[in-house]
């Protein structure tokens, strides 16, 4: 399996749905293609067919105990396998958020033009733009509790 292409082309897939967040989010295409999760769902399937195939071969197996320290964690993310594994996830959960702000910002009656910059940072640093999307609900509905 070559994981330098296969890195390229979820890369290239990724834009897709982020593409339509940010321009077409009310377009039946987004409703369609982006709104029913397809795109996670395809980088749970990567993710889940990698993490299967990697785990039984020597050069890139997982080794769960590696997870409960920092430096079996290091080690562990020294396989290119483990970091494509790794970016799967941050690429399936980092959409299933811009998704979700998208779709509440929309319930909520927040213009979508004060949500591209969170959008933005949900893509690059998941966290910097949740807790973006969080204050702009915050400070536009008064409401503390998401749903």
């Amino acid at each position: 399996m070559d994981l330098a292409l296969l890195y390229r082309i979820v890369n290239l897939l990724v834009l897709i749905p982020w593409l339509c967040l940010i321009f077409l989010p009310r377009w039946k295409g987004t409703r369609i293609v982006v709104y029913t999760y397809l795109f996670p769902l395809l980088f749970a399937l990567i993710y889940i067919a990698m993490f299967f195939l990697v785990s039984g071969s020597q050069e890139g197996g997982v080794n769960f105990a590696e997870f409960g320290t920092l430096s079996g964690l290091t080690n562990l993310f020294a396989k290119e396998s483990a970091v494509l594994i790794g970016w799967l996830h941050y690429l399936a959960f980092d959409l299933i958020v811009g998704i979700w702000e998208v779709r509440d910002a929309q319930k909520k009656g927040i213009k979508h033009w004060m949500l591209v910059p969170c959008l933005f940072f949900t893509l690059m640093a998941g966290p910097v733009g949740f807790t973006m999307y969080y204050i702009l609900r915050l400070v536009k509905t008064k409401e503390w509790v998401l749903e």
